[in-house]
């Protein structure tokens, strides 16, 4: 987030031929596979972070108004939210 701020669209030119698409993909599906994994700060740190990055590059393409949603981190079945009280 850092990098984008200070650096804006000109961030994208370190990723050669991968669009803002691709890099926001991979974000996306690494923030799935580390919340699969395991839940916890760091991931909702980087859930924040995909979802503040989302919300910039779409304000700043096309003008949008109001935030975009944050992709939200897949669960792992049986985990915390799943599992019933003793």
């Amino acid at each position: 987030m850092r990098d984008y701020r200070i650096e804006g669209q000109r961030l994208w030119e370190r990723f050669g031929s991968r669009t803002v698409e691709d890099q926001l993909g991979y974000y996306t599906r690494m923030l799935e596979l580390f919340a699969a994994r395991r839940e916890g700060p760091l991931v909702e740190d980087l859930h924040r972070a995909v979802g503040e990055l989302a919300e910039l590059i779409s304000d700043r393409r096309d003008g949008r108004i109001g935030p975009r949603p944050a992709p939200a981190p897949a669960r792992m079945a049986g985990g915390p939210d799943e599992r019933s009280a003793p």
